[in-house]
């Protein structure tokens, strides 16, 4: 594609530059959010989770009120966009993946304290 700065992936949970991936947060509470609704309603995780690291989507035709009524006092972020249902920790964002990688420098991205952020290579 002929990218040579750094790429902002899963609503901001994932930074990633050269061979560098940052995960911003991690999967484990959207995951365990996604089990919460499987069990309460009728809700179909897409076949592109799979790959997905740092949240869960779901079919976008799915209930969104139900949805949020489940989810009501967790630290999650949920939003339909044209493509899904995307259930993501509290705080992610794209404009979260640009701010923690610098600009001043291409290979080395802002990092929060270790129990915040996971870096796989």
């Amino acid at each position: 594609m002929g990218l040579d700065g750094p790429v902002v992936a899963e609503n901001g949970g994932i930074v990633c530059h050269g061979t560098e991936v940052v995960e911003l947060f991690d999967i484990t509470l959207p995951r365990k959010a996604l089990e919460l609704l499987k069990a309460n309603m009728d809700v179909q995780e897409l076949f592109t989770s799979r790959w997905r690291r740092t949240e869960v989507a779901v079919e976008r035709w799915a209930d969104m009120e139900r949805i949020k009524e489940l989810l009501d006092g967790w630290e999650l972020t949920i939003e339909r966009t044209g493509f899904a249902i995307h259930i993501m920790n509290a705080g992610d964002g794209k404009g979260l993946g640009v701010k923690r990688w610098p600009s001043s420098s291409a290979s080395t991205p802002r990092r929060s304290p270790p129990s915040a952020i996971q870096t796989t290579t």
